[in-house]
């Protein structure tokens, strides 16, 4: 039924026909199931949106990543399908973006990210770029400390049972 009426953008109602333009808003934990997608919130997992290379992904000179069409996302859907082992599918999809076919057939651009997981996601790797530039840094580490002292924010300090935020990040 939700398909069909992407498909038409109809919707008739005590006989009266509407025009909609359907779109999807929900949390990325259920945009990643309805949608076939890889949990693309993982740190190593390519976008399943646009066509963005890990190679390119840091240089700022490129204003925009095309987005995938949907005959890329249909494509790439039945080839991860195809994948009989599940280590297999996983690869698959964490290089591509996407696990399986999805549920609902809406255009990449009526498709519209949970906000909230946005930032935190833009959040934490600003945090990871600042802790891995703060390690053996003592200017940047005294400034960064001082401004999350500032906000009454606390780190654990290394202590026989606790790590330091800095082994955290794999330092």
């Amino acid at each position: 039924m939700v398909n069909q009426l992407i498909k038409t953008g109809k919707l008739a109602v005590d006989g009266i026909e509407y025009d909609i333009e359907p779109v999807l808003v929900c949390d990325l934990k259920a945009l990643v199931k309805l949608l076939g997608l890889y949990n693309c919130f993982h740190p190593k997992a390519y976008c399943p949106w646009c066509s963005v290379c890990i190679d390119n992904l840091a240089d700022f000179g490129i204003e925009d990543w095309p987005l995938r069409t949907k005959e890329e996302w249909d494509k790439l859907a039945t080839e991860a399908e195809r994948r009989a082992m599940k280590s297999a599918k996983d690869t698959f999809a964490r290089n591509k973006g996407i696990m399986g076919t999805p549920l609902f057939d809406f255009a990449m651009d009526h498709i519209i990210p949970c906000m909230l997981h946005c930032l935190m996601g833009i959040t934490r790797k600003l945090f990871e770029l600042l802790a891995a530039e703060a390690h053996n840094n003592p200017t940047v580490e005294e400034e960064f400390l001082a401004i999350l002292a500032s906000l009454k924010i606390s780190l654990i300090q290394k202590t026989e049972s606790a790590h330091t935020w800095t082994e955290d990040l794999g330092e």
